[in-house]
């Protein structure tokens, strides 16, 4: 069996029998990345399911992703829970 027929047909989950990628069901396409929105989510919902460790990982994750006014005012907003106005300015 070649290599990329198999790589095509695990990556739409049919497993080693299915049919060449071109042919499959649905097209196979690289998983998006994440948004810094959608990893701090993550992070909030991690932290209240008990799992601080991957909490603090997610949102570290999502504080090297942010890359705009957008993603920085989220991040803003967490820390004027627990920082003074002023520390906001700075």
């Amino acid at each position: 069996m070649h290599l990329i027929p198999l790589l095509g047909a695990l990556a739409v989950g049919l497993g080693p029998s299915a049919p060449s990628p071109a042919s499959a069901p649905h097209p196979v396409v690289a998983p998006a990345v994440d948004s810094t929105a959608i990893l701090m989510t993550r992070a909030r919902a991690l932290a209240r399911l008990g799992h601080p460790a991957e909490a603090m990982a997610t949102y570290y994750a999502a504080a090297l992703r942010a890359d705009g006014p957008d993603d920085w005012a989220l991040f803003r907003r967490d820390l004027a829970l627990v920082a003074a106005p002023r520390e906001l300015t700075l």
